[in-house]
């Protein structure tokens, strides 16, 4: 694998000022780090990030019907994806349960994505709530496109080969047409990936790839990663149970 100097984004993505060569480096010398990471996965890594989306609706699914017939499973997966910043997966599950469960729940997400949630539990449409790019996008994956892309902070860390997520960087992240360029970059590496691979797995078997490196290099799969042994109603029993998954 190639040792890549990690990619300046701070100073370097602006794409609004970009020109489309300086857009076009600055895209391949991401997807140079997105096909070195392609390049040393695992079939067992690769294989949960082709079943991460499918298990994860199945679950949602299950979750749905947990409830009465106001909630839907369109309302639960926007109840999913609008709860998901800053959650670990296991955590995301519950909120959203707890949320759909008990309007008083909805005070203990974070500020900034009470209003969408109350939004969607009154009945609105989700696609309409959902305002943020990276929530937008993971509404669109949960609900079966496999094109959107969501690009969260372990996707950036992974497409630049940053270690530290700092404040200068997130700013960087949220300049305007930065998500586009990114969730672009990831279209493109799977347009080049050595297996049939479409936009929302490689980027979920990148996320389970980043997410599940030890200190000594080597992959494990741990209870953020479904793969083909994650039983979806086992999973929704211990979310409505209120067990620990983490």
């Amino acid at each position: 694998m190639i040792d890549r100097d990690p990619v300046d984004i701070r100073t370097r993505l602006y794409p609004v000022r970009m020109s489309t060569r300086d857009r076009t480096d600055m895209m391949d010398d991401m997807a140079g780090h997105l096909s070195d990471i392609v390049s040393v996965m695992d079939p067992a890594t690769v294989a949960a990030g082709v079943g991460w989306y499918p298990l994860a609706r199945r679950v949602i699914r299950g979750l749905a019907r947990h409830h009465d017939d106001t909630v839907t499973v369109d309302m639960m997966t926007g109840l999913v994806a609008a709860t998901s910043p800053r959650m670990s997966w296991p955590d995301n599950l519950a909120i959203a349960h707890r949320v759909a469960t008990d309007p008083v729940a909805v005070s203990s997400v974070i500020r900034s994505v009470r209003p969408t949630v109350a939004a969607i539990r009154s009945g609105v449409n989700p696609r309409t709530a959902i305002r943020g790019s990276k929530s937008r996008s993971f509404h669109l994956n949960l609900s079966g496109d496999t094109m959107a892309v969501t690009v969260d902070r372990w996707m950036v860390r992974a497409m630049t080969g940053q270690t530290v997520m700092d404040g200068p960087t997130v700013k960087a992240i949220d300049r305007v047409g930065s998500y586009d360029m990114m969730a672009d970059t990831v279209r493109m590496v799977a347009d080049m990936a050595p297996w049939p691979v479409k936009p929302s797995e490689l980027q979920a078997a990148i996320w389970i790839h980043i997410r599940s490196m030890t200190a000594s290099g080597r992959v494990h799969h741990d209870r953020l990663t479904m793969d083909d042994d994650t039983d979806p109603v086992a999973t929704v029993a211990a979310i409505v149970n209120g067990d620990d998954m983490n």
